[in-house]
């Protein structure tokens, strides 16, 4: 899939992402993690990339709620910045 069509995907999933800058950065990443290809102009997962999308999946259905004191310390790091 290419990066335009990938950033329309996923904001019709929900992702808030603007620019193809923050797909093209996630894309390299998970190209360092060995979880997706690039042929040509197109990305596609790896074999290990499907697993780890399988997995993100079955993890979805588990619900983890943070502590309060946790999730004070994010937001008041996430103000300072």
């Amino acid at each position: 899939m290419m990066t335009v069509k990938l950033l329309v995907r996923l904001n019709s999933l929900g992702a808030s992402w603007r620019s193809l800058e923050q797909v093209a950065n996630r894309l390299m990443w998970l190209r360092a993690l060995s979880a997706v290809i690039r042929i040509g102009m197109e990305y596609s997962l790896t074999d290990y990339g499907k697993k780890f999308a399988e997995s993100l999946e079955a993890a979805a259905t588990i619900k983890v709620v943070p502590s309060e004191a946790w999730e004070k310390q994010y937001l008041t790091a996430r103000r300072s910045k």
